[in-house]
């Protein structure tokens, strides 16, 4: 009874509308958000937003306030994807930049499935409140890895000092 009547439904796809939009979101504003705050503080923002979002689906299982935290994940992790990749694009040696994106990219998506099972297997046995929940603590357990991360100088692209061996514009 205390509930409103929209929250009594199956939410059926609007969580997952609400997360595409979030990245919609999240990719219209990365760029300025970035150029704004910077990367060192742009990355804690992005971690900072997704570890809260996290920590509310863990106690609040209504579905459209899990909505609403899945599209303010979403927009954290696209702001996290833009800010790392611009980040990597500017202290990567031009020869080197396909290699460190393949190692970055191994350890991303290659620990995908790890943790994807690991956050299964906590959520079977205490429940996917506390699993979301320990996903948002593990992630403000990060924030101090960010700490005294220098901002990266831009590279001129039309530097030819900045251009792989054997190139020239």
């Amino acid at each position: 009874m205390g509930r409103p009547a929209a929250a009594r439904r199956r939410p059926g796809p609007a969580p997952l509308v609400a997360a595409a939009l979030g990245s919609l979101a999240g990719a219209r504003t990365a760029a300025r958000t970035a150029h704004r705050l910077g990367t060192p503080r742009s990355l804690v923002v992005s971690v900072t937003v997704s570890a809260l979002t996290y920590l509310v689906v863990a106690v609040v299982p209504w579905w459209p306030l899990v909505a609403l935290m899945l599209a303010g994940n979403s927009a954290a992790v696209v702001l996290w994807n833009v800010c790392t990749v611009s980040l990597r694009q500017r202290l990567a040696p031009p020869d080197m930049l396909g290699r460190v994106t393949s190692g970055y990219r191994l350890a991303a998506w290659g620990t995908m499935p790890v943790g994807a099972a690991l956050g299964g297997v906590l959520a079977g046995h205490v429940g996917p409140g506390a699993a979301w929940a320990a996903a948002g603590l593990l992630l403000l357990g990060c924030l101090p890895l960010l700490r005294g991360m220098p901002s990266a100088p831009s590279r001129r692209t039309d530097d030819p000092r900045h251009l792989p061996d054997g190139h020239s514009r």
